[in-house]
């Protein structure tokens, strides 16, 4: 059975730390994922402050998921910004 991310599911994982199984030994930050077909290809952010790239399955992405905690990544993570009040 092939998973195919959503949108909703790209953008519930950008911003986030997630714990990908066998890959790293710590949670990292999800920069940016780039979808090609059924492959993902996630920038991440190791816990100290590497930049690095993976290859994943929509599959791993999902289970990732599954097992986070809940709401936003970190204070350092991405965040979304406001425009200035105009009078």
């Amino acid at each position: 059975m092939t998973v195919r991310p959503t949108h909703v599911s790209l953008d519930a994982a950008t911003g986030r730390r997630l714990r990908f199984q066998g890959l790293f030994t710590e949670p990292v930050l999800v920069e940016q994922i780039t979808q090609e077909g059924d492959v993902l290809f996630v920038r991440v952010r190791t816990t100290d402050g590497r930049p690095d790239e993976i290859t994943l399955e929509p599959a791993e992405l999902h289970a990732a998921l599954e097992h986070a905690p809940p709401g936003p990544s970190s204070p350092g993570g991405p965040r979304l910004l406001r425009a200035p009040h105009r009078s």
